[in-house]
């Protein structure tokens, strides 16, 4: 991933040309630096296409966002960049930008907030004046520029951050945040945030398993054993049946369903039915003979 930049920027130089029906805006600015010369950056600038608007009785206004970079104003500009060595000046592609409501004159003075991906080419070092860890990162590359640089990483001994930059390994990934400072051609980053990004295959091969050294047979808790040794019986032997769960089996009389056939039950019925019908006579003769007498 190149590096990014954000940094108040005030506009010196610009031109705008067309190619391949895109506008491309190039244009110097200088950055009004703290404690030293302002810093020159050659940018370049893909100018979106204009919002096209509905209503024809809205004036045309100079956009804060989005339009073309102006001559003699002040922006806050973000984008990838890569450093020359040759005139100790910046090539930045711009990403996005702000314009400030503010004179050339009253420019402030601001840092320049860049953010790195780098690989660490050695061990952090610590010395009285604080820790410095180097970094190899990817810029921003134009045809002849070297694809790789270095970054001098640099933190109070007892900041914040110390304990991470100190745990650094080479070779370890690592992304950071910070105020970016340039001595004598090289490029410093005093870091207000650090972070891995993560860890090396081959790392994980050696890496230290605190409790390897213990007796696992000897420590498994009851629930891992009884679960342990269910699972050989299940793979072993089938399962057995509880006795609880089985079948009772009684001696008395079996009782012997036959089958019944339709013939059979009619035929029980009409027995029933003369039965009743003979009750009645009887009932009815009985009753005769008590009137009379």
């Amino acid at each position: 991933m190149p590096a990014s930049m954000s940094l108040i920027v005030y506009v010196v130089e610009q031109n705008v040309e067309t190619v391949n029906n895109y506008e491309i805006q190039r244009g110097i600015g200088l950055s009004h630096i703290p404690e030293g010369e302002p810093q020159r950056i050659h940018f370049t600038y893909f100018i979106p296409d204009p919002e096209i608007t509905t209503d024809s009785n809205e004036e045309p206004s100079e956009p804060l966002t989005g339009g073309a970079l102006q001559t003699n104003a002040v922006y806050l500009v973000h984008g990838k960049f890569s450093y020359l060595v040759n005139d100790n000046s910046f090539d930045m592609v711009v990403f996005s930008h702000v314009l400030l409501p503010i004179e050339s004159a009253d420019c402030p003075e601001a840092p320049i907030i860049a953010k790195f991906i780098g690989k660490v080419t050695s061990v952090p070092s610590v010395t009285n004046n604080g820790l410095r860890l180097s970094v190899t990162v990817s810029e921003y590359i134009r045809k002849g520029e070297r694809p790789v640089r270095e970054v001098i990483v640099t933190h109070p001994t007892t900041g914040r951050l110390s304990k991470s930059i100190t745990a650094a390994q080479k070779n370890a990934t690592v992304q950071f945040t910070g105020i970016l400072i340039i001595y004598e051609g090289v490029l410093y980053c005093d870091v207000l945030d650090f972070s891995f990004v993560g860890i090396r295959s081959d790392d994980l091969v050696h890496s230290y398993n605190p409790w390897s050294t213990k007796d696992t047979t000897t420590t498994k808790s009851s629930v891992a054993k009884r679960v342990q040794e269910l699972h050989k019986e299940q793979m072993s032997t089938p399962p057995i049946v509880p006795p609880s769960l089985q079948k009772k089996v009684t001696r008395g009389r079996r009782k012997v369903i036959e089958e019944v056939t339709t013939g059979s039950i009619a035929a029980s019925i009409i027995k029933k039915r003369q039965a009743d019908q003979k009750m009645d006579s009887v009932n009815n003769e009985s009753n005769k003979k008590q009137k009379k007498s």
